[in-house]
């Protein structure tokens, strides 16, 4: 009775996971191989930042038409990796404007220039580093938001909602709305209104900008854009509201904050609220917003920053300086879906996957981007983890178009080199490893055209071990459905550091090597029955389950899919199959 129930419980499982593979390789999400640490220095990188140089020497020089006025825009880019410890460019590219008399006479990685809702992403951070919960609603620290008069639930809309584009609230208060404009709306056909039908605050050029009770006020009184958690509604006024919030926890404003949780431990001089430093900055030939006091508006979009800060910021969360490597890995996930499915929504990330960046090797890969505007002002930033890079794109006089086109420009020379560099440092783990301890046992992994690595072999004993895998995948009470021939290796993403003794001439030694989880992942190419003569979209019996695979095999505790690389100096030294109880030693 009790296996018969066991047996239940697993076919219940593995239908699902059977309905919801597809019939081709399914990479995981997350690196394909581990992320490069010598990127800036491999040979195709080296490449792409030369042939990145190139174009925008072309740019520059009138060669190739760019898309934006080259002689009013100012622009810094960078190119951030995990080689340089300081958190220097890995690459950078600067250009000033000719028509750009003000600030700074000179553009280069200290430039400052406005980054607009970029600012979000420190916000974000912030609240991340604060430790409050967040899943409270936001009236548990802003209670004046409370009103049975008000359109809004406010209890409804938590501080993770706020911080991901989901409390389902309006973007501004006051703002974009100009008393110069109104000529315009009555002319256009719209009533006349009074100075009292517009919002108390914020409006340029009839009111001041909002104070915290004006606005919390004034937001009782607004409509919702949908409901909170439905679907994503761009709001920057909901990062002024967390300010709010950990105002309220810490007792202290937002630029206090920012610098004591962030920019003094990361050393970010060039970063701050506007206003910033005249003769350091980027200043536009065009009508702009450089100088402006932003008050509480700044955790929405009212920061100043450099590409060098900027990479020093991307780089401490690349390397888990600035959060843990358990808090980034959940804060580059996506929250929220939009309506192209190659764009989502986390927190405040603009996400972009795409499989067409890395066309010579074909894998999805994510950019998690922010895009900020301010006027005069567009910037960008980006971070691919899967590589280990991210970079930042700060423009002053090109519009919406420099910051762009500028992007996709990198993107585009970039991804493929990271790709080709990538496999290039991960040779490292493709080898013949053997056994000294198991006669005729050896594992055996190579490397082709697709993503990950490729168990071509492994015996112990003379066994096929590789065939041992595939018979009992095959063997099951439950079927789980057709096994690809091949066998893909793919890391973990977690490591350790041991200490090992050894005999050395007679007398014990301690040596510290470095243990990788990898795993086996078990894609399924068949299984899935043809739907026969009902109609069919192969939605669902099409999509990709491997996530469901893991640790479907086990033997003794130990999951067949486990495959450990063992390291000495970054060399790997050796390989351990946990479910063999083997470790294949010896590298030939």
């Amino acid at each position: 009775m009790f296996l018969t129930r066991i047996l239940g419980i697993v076919a219940s499982f593995i239908y699902f996971a059977r309905s919801s593979v597809a019939d081709h390789s399914c990479p995981p999400d997350g690196p394909l191989l581990p992320r490069p640490m010598t990127l800036a220095s491999q040979a195709e990188f080296k490449a792409a930042g030369t042939q990145l140089s190139h174009i925008l020497d072309s740019v520059i020089n009138d060669k190739i038409e760019a898309g934006f006025s080259v002689e009013n825009t100012s622009f810094s880019i960078s190119i951030t990796t995990l080689d340089d410890r300081h958190g220097n460019p890995a690459w950078q590219y600067h250009h000033r404007g000719a028509n750009n008399v003000k600030g700074t006479k000179n553009v280069d990685g200290d430039t400052q220039y406005l980054i607009g809702s970029i600012s979000k992403v420190f916000t974000d951070l912030l609240l991340l580093k604060s430790g409050l919960n967040l899943d409270d609603p936001i009236t548990k620290y802003l209670p004046e938001l409370i009103s049975n008069d008000s359109l809004i639930n406010w209890k409804d809309i938590s501080l993770r909602a706020l911080g991901a584009h989901l409390g389902g609230i309006q973007g501004f208060y006051g703002y974009p709305e100009m008393s110069y404009t109104v000529p315009d709306f009555e002319q256009l056909g719209f009533p006349k209104l009074s100075d009292d039908d517009f919002p108390q605050c914020g409006v340029l050029g009839m009111s001041k900008g909002c104070n915290k009770k004006q606005l919390l006020a004034g937001l009782r009184d607004t409509a919702p854009v949908t409901t909170p958690g439905l679907r994503p509604a761009y709001s920057s006024i909901s990062f002024v509201l967390l300010s709010y919030a950990m105002e309220a926890a810490t007792g202290k404003n937002f630029t206090q904050y920012l610098g004591e949780q962030v920019i003094k431990p990361l050393h970010l001089p060039g970063t701050g609220a506007s206003p910033g430093n005249d003769k350091k900055a980027a200043i536009p030939p065009i009508e702009n917003s450089w100088g402006s006091d932003y008050g509480d508006n700044v955790p929405g979009g009212g920061l100043y920053s450099t590409t060098n800060d900027m990479s020093q910021f991307i780089r401490s969360i690349l390397t888990h300086k600035i959060l843990s490597q358990t808090e980034v890995n959940t804060w580059l996930k996506p929250l929220s879906t939009t309506p192209q499915l190659n764009t989502l929504v986390g927190m405040p990330w603009e996400i972009y996957r795409s499989n067409i960046l890395t066309p010579d090797h074909p894998h999805t890969v994510d950019v998690y981007s922010k895009r900020g505007s301010a006027m005069g002002y567009e910037a960008y930033m980006g971070i691919i983890d899967q590589y280990g890079l991210g970079f930042t794109i700060l423009t002053a006089g090109g519009f919406s178009e420099a910051a762009t086109n500028l992007a996709d420009t990198l993107i585009a020379i970039l991804l493929p080199a990271a790709e080709k560099a990538t496999r290039s440092e991960a040779q490292e783990y493709v080898g013949n490893f053997t056994s000294s301890k198991e006669h005729e046992s050896a594992i055996i992994t190579t490397m082709d055209n697709g993503p990950g690595l490729i168990l071509s072999n492994l015996t112990r004993n003379g066994s096929n071990i590789v065939g041992a895998i595939k018979s009992l995948w095959a063997s099951q009470p439950v079927p789980l459905g057709g096994l690809s021939e091949t066998l893909r290796l793919y890391p973990a993403g977690v490591s350790r550091s041991i200490r090992v003794t050894e005999c050395v001439n007679g007398k014990e030694q301690t040596k510290t090597q470095v243990e990788e989880e990898w795993r086996l992942q078990f894609d399924i190419v068949s299984g899935n029955e043809a739907p026969g003569k009902l109609p069919s979209t192969y939605l669902v019996a099409g999509a990709c389950g491997t996530f469901q695979t893991p640790g479907l095999l086990v033997y003794g505790g130990e999951a067949l899919d486990r495959i450990v690389f063992v390291k000495e100096h970054g060399k790997v030294v050796g390989v351990k199959v946990p479910s063999l109880r083997v470790e294949f030693d010896v590298r030939e």
